[in-house]
């Protein structure tokens, strides 16, 4: 809705402006809004000026202290307040009006006197709600948020000062709007959070480009991407190109730090309170032996080495320049215009070197009437965390850019996939069974691209290849099947497949997402006794979310008072989501701790676990039901399944009936769930996680591998991820599809995506951030997988066991979308004729 309407100083509408139909017009519209800057950090400023007819305007004049509404493309009304209305002489003998305009909350902010205040731990409520006080404005949205100070002084000329210095402080984002309720009246809102829109990492500090103009408007793969809401935007669908700008004014290669009351690592560090980086000085600074020096200090840590890793932290936030993007939406439609706040990745793969870009929206203009003109800047805010090559590489896994060439070259001929037809179960009917799947699976060089075909790129046929004659009845029964065919019993013939190119796709069949919040977080010295009495302050090595009664069961190694001696036993333990523990279960024989499956029966969970049989140390597959603070092993409160071929991490796909299992040298098993309940184990899928690029331990060798963890299955995706407490391997997470054996995604965990105090640990840190626990689960239809890392946040104790934690993440993942692909075609020439116009 293109609409401006104009209020005198009793807010009484003296006019409505608008592009559309035939009412008075206006022209030379812009809205700047923006929620920082690259030197000062959090800023929020809004203004809007636009020009119309003087004559359209009711009365003899607006006055300065009037008022003009605009309704944004998030559907929000803003009010401004005018602060200049100049009247000129038009060259059609027509009195031009040019107004000029604040939002109305800084115009009645700067209104306000301001009496100074000081603030012992300030909070974002108690310093924004005293800035408001008595301002007609409502906070309608409120974070809680610190300013990682002791203290606040808020001070200035008047209440804007004051709250513009409170928003640099706390790092929060501001938008100020207004609502009419359903009486008429008119509310003044204001939301103050830390992320307007969900928050990946706003930072470009190892942005992967080295040039200043490249622009490339009609590249294939020159992509805009939204990766909080799956949007994907080619350059030639509006965007008309972008230009960079770099600022060296805040560039340092070696960081003086400071801790609280002014403490230094110098002691630790051969006496030199700083650090430097030398690749960064030979790289900007040209290798001088004069560094370009900063200072940057922290008032709430004071352990010393958590002080040098909080400064090691800072240097790469500062140690390249700050870039900016400001990118021309030119003839985009308003409704896709990205919002400020709104964390974007641009990336473009045509050019040399590839252009990778993680940034958020920090600017935005606006022009009603001419959208060539709007623009949005992304760039890199100094108080924002630095992206790290683990963001990069995630990046490059979701677009994956060597599955996309390889698209592109079997699009334009210089490439042929290769197709395989599997039969798991054989291509010989036997007596009992009921049904036989067909499986196909397509490969490019080697690379297994099946994830990239929509089911409508699938098209099977059968025949008899004596007469030739096809079976049309069967083939329109499997028209929309894709990969993955079932036969009914005694289904007999020549089976084929082809595929149609057209339903290539950009992207894997499954996306994950980069918005991880935190559900669960347990202080591991602070953990309560158990019903025994033992202390729960043992690493976490899985757990389950119940989130209909918003619990969670975390399971660990247990060696307490109850323990069996002969094996390793395992302890549950149900918490409530704020970290009161609700009762326990010892599993004598349930071993280290590892993957299990959950779900509730009767009201009470039914837990399916890997365990030992105590009396004789031999693996098998259980399952028992809850029962509070009680110990029990197999066959004592355990039900037997299966026996299995040594020790495996088990998980469950209730809903689809089928159980998983994975061995320490990367073998991945899938059963019926069925089967696993009638006592035997009988793999119906197979696959080796070595062919998704996780290489399982091998004590033989000495080489890089991964720390295998946990898994999960949603069937046909199986998940599992790895990485050591000690850091001795880069984690991963690995998502692959167990009937075509395609890998959907692969990413790298990063401490920097879970939290801003998480410090990332590195060959030179201690710093846990182990991954343990990974299940997929679904709300409201919407898929959503659970991340559980054993982590460290640093703080002012020197003991290791006080900084530990144990944290749950959730974390979105967003299928593809294929809706589109459904293939319908005219029944008859008549519907042909009709739908052509044709004759």
């Amino acid at each position: 809705m293109r609409r401006i309407e104009l209020f005198d100083e009793r807010m009484e509408n003296v006019a409505t402006l608008t592009l559309d139909g035939n009412g008075s017009r206006y022209w030379g519209m812009a809205r700047d809004v923006q929620i920082g800057d690259t030197d000062n950090g959090r800023q929020w400023q809004d203004t809007l000026s636009f020009s119309c007819l003087a004559d359209d305007i009711n009365g003899d004049t607006v006055s300065p202290l009037g008022y003009c509404m605009w309704q944004a493309a998030n559907s929000r009304w803003y009010l401004y307040a005018i602060q200049t209305a100049a009247t000129s002489s038009g060259t059609t003998n027509a009195n031009i009006l040019t107004i000029t305009a604040v939002n109305a909350l800084a115009y009645d902010l700067t209104m306000k006197t301001f009496t100074d205040i000081s603030y012992n731990m300030p909070t974002s409520r108690d310093s924004f709600a005293y800035c408001l006080q008595n301002s007609g404005w409502e906070v309608n949205k409120m974070d809680t948020m610190t300013t990682g100070g002791v203290t606040l002084d808020l001070s200035g000329d008047n209440a804007m000062s004051a709250f513009s210095a409170a928003v640099t402080a706390f790092n929060a984002e501001v938008d100020a709007y207004v609502e009419y309720d359903q009486y008429g009246n008119l509310h003044r809102y204001v939301d103050i959070v830390q992320h307007l829109y969900p928050y990946v990492n706003a930072s470009m500090g190892d942005t992967i480009d080295e040039q200043t103009d490249v622009v490339d408007t009609n590249g294939d793969t020159t992509n805009f991407l939204d990766s909080t809401q799956g949007r994907t935007i080619n350059y030639r669908n509006g965007l008309a190109g972008f230009t960079r700008t770099e600022d060296r004014t805040q560039l340092y290669t070696r960081l003086h730090v400071k801790g609280m009351n002014d403490a230094t690592f110098a002691d630790i560090n051969g006496g030199k309170d700083w650090i430097q980086d030398d690749k960064a000085n030979d790289l900007w600074n040209g290798g001088r032996s004069t560094y370009l020096e900063g200072t940057v200090s922290v008032d709430n840590i004071a352990q010393k080495q958590a002080i040098m890793d909080w400064g090691k932290k800072q240097l790469t936030i500062y140690n390249h320049p700050a870039f900016t993007y400001e990118i021309t939406t030119a003839y985009m439609n308003p409704e896709d215009m990205p919002e400020r706040g709104e964390t974007l990745t641009v990336v473009n793969f045509d050019v040399t070197p590839n252009l990778t870009i993680i940034a958020e929206v920090f600017a935005q203009h606006t022009s009603d009437d001419n959208p060539a003109e709007d623009t949005i800047t992304l760039g890199e805010i100094r108080t924002l965390n630095a992206i790290t090559p683990n963001t990069v590489l995630n990046l490059e896994n979701k677009i994956n850019s060597h599955v996309m060439k390889l698209i592109q070259e079997i699009k334009d001929g210089s490439k042929a996939a290769t197709a395989v037809l599997i039969t798991p179960a054989g291509s010989v009917w036997t007596q009992g069974e009921e049904t036989k799947s067909v499986i196909m699976q397509v490969s490019v060089d080697s690379t297994n691209i099946t994830t990239y075909l929509s089911p409508a790129a699938f098209n099977w046929v059968k025949y008899d290849r004596v007469t030739g004659v096809h079976d049309t009845a069967w083939e329109a029964k499997h028209a929309n099947d894709g990969y993955e065919i079932t036969l009914d019993s005694g289904d007999v013939g020549y089976i084929a497949c082809w595929c149609d190119d057209d339903f290539l796709k950009a992207e894997a069949e499954l996306m994950i997402t980069g918005d991880n919040v935190q559900i669960f977080n347990l202080t591991r010295y602070k953990a309560p006794n158990d019903h025994w009495g033992d202390k729960q302050s043992t690493a976490m090595q899985y757990a389950w979310y119940d989130q209909a009664n918003k619990q969670v069961i975390i399971n660990h190694a247990y060696a307490g008072s109850q323990k069996s001696g002969t094996y390793t036993d395992t302890e549950y333990c149900r918490y409530k989501l704020d970290g009161t523990l609700i009762d326990s279960m010892i599993v004598l024989g349930g071993g280290h701790g590892s993957s299990f499956a959950c779900h509730i029966v009767d009201g009470k969970p039914e837990i399916y676990t890997s365990i030992k049989d105590i009396s004789d140390g031999k693996n098998y597959l259980g399952k028992f039901v809850w029962k509070a603070n009680t110990i029990i092993q197999l066959d004592k409160g355990v039900t037997k399944l299966c026996s299995m071929n040594g020790f495996k991490r088990l998980s469950v796909d209730f809903d689809n009936g089928y159980a998983l299992t994975t061995a320490t040298d990367g073998t991945v098993e899938v059963a019926q769930l069925s089967d696993v309940e009638a006592g035997t184990w009988a793999p119906v899928y197979t696959a080796k996680v070595q062919e998704f690029g996780m290489k399982p331990q091998d004590t033989s060798v000495d080489n890089e591998t991964n720390t295998m963890q946990s898994n999960d299955i949603s069937f046909p995706y199986v998940f599992v991820n790895s990485g050591a407490s000690t850091n001795v391997d880069k984690r991963l997470l690995i998502c692959f599809n167990i009937v075509t054996h395609s890998l959907v995604f692969s990413t790298n965990p990063d401490a920097d995506q879970f939290g801003g105090r998480i410090f990332n640990p590195d060959d030179n840190s201690r710093y846990d951030f182990e991954p343990e626990a990974i299940g997929i689960y679904m709300n409201d239809g919407s898929p959503f997988i659970l991340q559980g890392f054993n982590y460290e946040l640093p703080d002012n104790s020197e003991s290791y066991e006080y900084r530990l934690h144990i944290g749950l993440w959730t974390t979105a993942i967003e299928f593809r979308d294929d809706s589109g692909d459904v293939k319908t075609y005219p029944e008859d020439d008549d519907e042909v004729i009709a739908q052509s116009g044709g004759e």
